[in-house]
């Protein structure tokens, strides 16, 4: 059984338009066409907040990250969304699964955890 009290991170991926990196972007939850409607996401009680953006950083196909969002077990669950540990990488790496909404609500449920992550704010260059 899931622990409701369980933090997740998300990294926050560079963005062109807003410069404050403190300001987690509109689209932060959205998953993207090649995730498939799964999210990546950090368990925190798994993994420091630094290796989580060493993870991340170690592509050389991307900018760097340097923020992260936290969204906790309850408030993903309180949108109908699931979150699971991901096959294979790395023993703290999750996804949130977007699948058992409808696919015109998903955009709601995105922002609703941009929102969420924002009024806890974020953790910049840990």
């Amino acid at each position: 059984m899931l622990n409701q009290n369980a933090e997740y991170y998300r990294i926050i991926q560079p963005n062109k338009t807003i410069a404050d990196p403190r300001i987690v972007p509109p689209r932060a939850f959205v998953p993207r066409l090649e995730d498939r409607d799964h999210l990546s996401v950090y368990d925190k009680n798994l993994i420091e907040p630094r290796e989580c953006l060493n993870l991340y950083n170690r592509s050389p196909n991307r900018p760097p990250a340097r923020a992260l969002a936290i969204v906790t077990a309850a408030e993903i669950q309180k949108l109908e969304l699931k979150v699971a540990p991901a096959p294979g990488n790395h023993p703290a790496h999750c996804t949130i699964d977007f699948t058992p909404v409808k696919p015109e609500a998903r955009n709601a449920a995105s922002i609703a955890l941009q929102r969420l992550a924002q009024r806890r704010g974020v953790i910049l260059d840990p």
